[in-house]
């Protein structure tokens, strides 16, 4: 009950939105994670840098004590201090910063690619080659498929060298960065010992980027691209291992979770769609549509792919995209909505972010001098505590903290229980496949009536 509890308050939030803008855009007194002066024209060196990027490397390869990264998460306590620091806001407000990046944009639109950029992309189509060299094993098990575990030696074999190919500038490549940002490529592919895949590599590939960012690799001229072209490239190629290998969706919670492998998608193709004047959140539903926009909208092409690798009725298999995309009627709440709830369901979950890896790059070791508050979990309301009866309790953000895309879902309002759980209130039954798991009693009061 308490997945579904998690969960409920996405749909529902998102609509009671009275902001006009999406949360993914930057308050005017807020400083973007970006140097100024990158242009698209502006003078490039052999290796694809400009002038300002030369400058952010050099200060960052003599700065930055390069390390291999590692699990530094190890206690729930652990994870509230990283939901303070200020490496969890840099690393949210990024997100923002690309999401508005592609909004109004399709995959098919011209864009600047810069150099790194392509090699970037260069290094996945690699990758892919070794998918095309490693066919897939006759065994008797349908999910976990051991090929894979050649891909991901051959990935681990490679790594360094394909990352020391994308930092092209020698002083950099052979530093400590190819072996820091290997490590996260390398985890960004899955998991070789259970061959499985879920939301935790794909945030290990957005930790990837984000490092090429703070090294001055990639800049804002990078944006669009980085999402559009890299990421997007990241998406097919770990779609291709997914339906080849059939890995399995890690810690996948069946029908209470969003998808079973992948999340930014649903973010960032909601960005693209934020202007579109006729598409709207409930077309996704509609076979002819994503047909039609497959190939221009990460959200289409995610939502066909689940078609292709599940059976059975779309509000059954995927119930909380279905909420989505039938309760909320504007993109930018989907949007928005979708980036505090993977705060919430991604990055505020221990059993992901305890495999999460940190380095000088994205920093983060937690203090063991500060006591664990005991407060229980990440809820949709913020970090609060969990009384007895079920409720989580609102607890203010800390002083000065930035409210643009925090935890805290627009309206404030908590959820009575899952999906229906009003409507049996007043005597009515919940919709098929909204029924909470079975062994799991509902909130006291959101029995049905029974029937004389």
């Amino acid at each position: 009950l308490t997945q579904r509890n998690n969960h409920c308050w996405i749909a529902r939030e998102m609509d009671m939105s009275a902001e006009n803008q999406s949360s993914s855009s930057l308050a005017p007194d807020e400083k973007p994670l970006k140097e100024e002066g990158h242009e698209e024209s502006a003078e490039l060196d052999e290796y694809g840098y400009t002038q300002a990027q030369r400058v952010q490397i050099a200060t960052a390869t003599a700065t930055f004590k390069f390390c291999v990264p590692k699990d530094n998460i190890q206690s729930q306590g652990d994870l509230e201090q990283f939901h303070c620091s200020d490496t969890y806001e840099r690393y949210v407000k990024y997100l923002s910063l690309l999401s508005s990046a592609v909004e109004g944009k399709t995959l098919r639109d011209e864009v600047f690619v810069s150099p790194p950029v392509q090699r970037m992309i260069t290094v996945l189509n690699t990758i892919e080659g070794y998918v095309e060299e490693t066919p897939p094993l006759t065994q008797a098990m349908r999910y976990g498929n051991q090929a894979f575990r050649t891909v991901f030696a051959l990935v681990e074999a490679n790594a360094v060298e394909l990352m020391r190919e994308v930092l092209a500038e020698p002083t950099l490549a052979n530093s400590g960065a190819a072996q820091e940002l290997a490590t996260y490529l390398l985890h960004s592919m899955g998991n070789a010992t259970r061959i499985d895949y879920g939301t935790g590599h794909e945030t290990c590939f957005m930790a990837l980027l984000y490092c090429l960012h703070v090294l001055g690799v990639f800049c804002e001229r990078d944006f669009a691209s980085t999402i559009l072209r890299v990421f997007n490239r990241y998406v097919l190629l770990m779609r291709r291992i997914q339906s080849t290998y059939y890995l399995e969706p890690a810690g996948s919670h069946g029908v209470w979770s969003l998808d079973d492998y992948m999340f930014l998608p649903f973010y960032f193709g909601a960005a693209q769609l934020v202007p579109h004047e006729r598409l709207r959140p409930q077309h996704a539903l509609l076979e002819e549509t994503r047909e039609t926009y497959n190939d221009d909208y990460m959200f289409m092409s995610a939502i066909e792919f689940i078609h292709k690798m599940k059976t059975g009725p779309f509000f059954e298999h995927s119930p909380i995209l279905y909420d989505i995309m039938k309760g909320v009627k504007l993109w930018y709440k989907v949007n928005s909505g979708m980036l505090k709830m993977y705060k919430v369901e991604v990055l505020g979950k221990f059993p992901i972010m305890q495999h999460f890896l940190f380095g000088s790059l994205l920093h983060f070791v937690p203090d063991p001098t500060v006591q664990h508050s005991g407060q229980g979990m990440l809820t949709p309301m913020g970090i609060g505590p969990v009384l007895d009866s079920g409720v989580a309790t609102r607890r203010p953000p800390p002083a000065g903290a930035d409210h643009i895309g925090s935890a805290y879902p627009m309206g404030g309002g908590m959820s009575t229980g899952y999906p229906g759980a009003d409507a049996r209130l007043m005597g009515v039954m919940p919709p098929r496949g909204s029924m909470p798991p079975t062994g799991v009693m509902p909130p006291r009061g959101s029995m049905p009536p029974r029937e004389h």
